[in-house]
């Protein structure tokens, strides 16, 4: 009888152990950052209508993090030195055991080998002596923090420099992670769907919940944002994890009122889909009889229609094998450059003639290749190439374009520049 207490007690101790980790909101001390328009009019200004950084600051409150915690700084109150100033503040406030959020949203800018948020006093011509620079905020955390991890986010250019931030807080043996919008070599999009993808995970989202399991971790919410930045902006997020658990449990998550299905069409997965007289990304929610109930996303909207299958085609990339020379357009024009490395479908390129802090991650549209016909639309004709040929008919990619415009012709709509086998 004692025997198989024990035992039992022992089987409990261990399941308990072993129990995911949770994030507690009420032991999290955080910073949240907004520009959207700065002292120097230089500087592109971006739209404040429902503007995501004030939304995640109230989602932290309700989700349990006390308000006197939380710092949130927008546009004119953010200046360099009352970012610096209240990072430095929750830093010492937090106790071991307390978690650390860091997010920014605004411009971000190379900086030499460094990165600088643009704070809302910034002088464009001298971010690294008037800008928040990413290695001063990883001093600061480095010197200060005595909880057991920071979490950093951000939804601005070059963001993935964080990843640096959160290296430097691993060499003191400082728990973090980096999730952001994009690499720390790639631009990112004037776009709040990263940001809107990290709200989805916080309050629960049943399509982030990849495993349908009833609970969000972290690993979970960077797949969303992955996804999201991937399919939606055509561009590549960062996720650097240095000792968080993945598993970390964020919180609850709501139940899908339907079976995700599989395949191209399966709810949750994303799509070309038709819209007015053109093909955009959107995102499969849920189905009405027949129909497809897609979801588009405008700067912050989302916008939902109902579409038949046939408004549907699936997300298809091109794959150039590494050391492929190529042509890559950046700024408006097209670079000589070189594959170095593929990862899911990023091609990471280098430019021919410029050192490697241009290199970076693109999707096939922006990769020109020598045109293999011109196609005729809607009266004019275009260069283009040929994905697919069967029964007289041709998938083609319109050079310059993203894969939205991708579509299928017959001879009479295309001209070809070589024999086709």
């Amino acid at each position: 009888m004692y025997r198989k207490s024990g035992v039992a007690l022992v089987i409990l101790l261990i399941a308990s152990f072993l129990r995911a980790e949770d994030w507690e909101p009420d032991r999290t001390h955080a910073v949240v950052t907004g520009v959207l328009s700065w002292s120097d009019k230089g500087l592109t200004p971006f739209p404040v209508k429902n503007r995501k950084d004030m939304e995640l600051r109230d989602l932290l409150v309700r989700r349990g993090v006390p308000q006197e915690q939380i710092t949130l700084l927008l546009d004119t109150d953010a200046t360099r030195s009352a970012i610096v100033a209240a990072l430095r503040t929750a830093a010492q406030r937090a106790k071991p055991g307390d978690t650390l959020i860091f997010y920014y949203a605004g411009h971000g800018a190379k900086a030499g080998r460094d990165i600088a948020f643009a704070n809302y006093d910034i002088k464009p011509r001298d971010c690294a002596n008037t800008g928040l620079m990413l290695s001063a905020v990883g001093d600061i955390l480095a010197k200060e923090f005595r909880g057991s991890r920071v979490i950093l986010l951000a939804d601005a250019c070059h963001s993935g420099g964080l990843a640096r931030v959160a290296d430097q807080l691993a060499k003191r043996n400082i728990a973090s992670v980096s999730l952001t919008s994009s690499e720390a070599c790639n631009l990112s999009t004037r776009n709040w769907t990263f940001t809107q993808a990290i709200i989805d995970g916080l309050t629960g989202a049943a399509l982030v919940d990849a495993n349908d399991d009833g609970k969000i971790t972290l690993d979970e919410l960077a797949a969303e944002a992955r996804d999201a930045m991937t399919y939606r902006e055509g561009q590549r997020s960062g996720y650097v994890n240095r000792g968080v658990s993945g598993d970390l449990v964020l919180g609850p998550a709501r139940r899908m009122r339907l079976a995700r299905g599989h395949g191209p069409t399966a709810v949750g997965a994303y799509v070309w889909a038709k819209n007015d007289d053109r093909f955009r990304s959107a995102r499969i929610v849920g189905r009405d009889g027949e129909k497809y109930i897609v979801q588009f996303y405008d700067y912050t909207e989302k916008l939902e229609r109902r579409l038949p299958a046939s408004d549907l085609k699936p997300m298809e990339f091109q794959r150039f094998p590494v050391g492929s020379r190529l042509q890559v357009q950046w700024g408006g024009r097209i670079w000589p450059a070189k594959v170095l490395d593929i990862q899911g479908a990023f091609h990471l390129v280098h430019y021919e003639n410029f050192d490697d802090t241009w290199d970076e991650w693109v999707l096939s549209h922006r990769i020109v290749t020598a045109p293999d016909a011109s196609v005729e639309w809607k009266g004019k004709w275009y260069p283009a190439t040929i994905i697919k040929h069967e029964e007289g008919r041709y998938y083609i990619h319109y050079l310059g374009f993203d894969h939205s415009w991708d579509e299928w012709v017959t001879d009479k709509r295309i001209k070809l520049k070589r024999a086709q086998p």
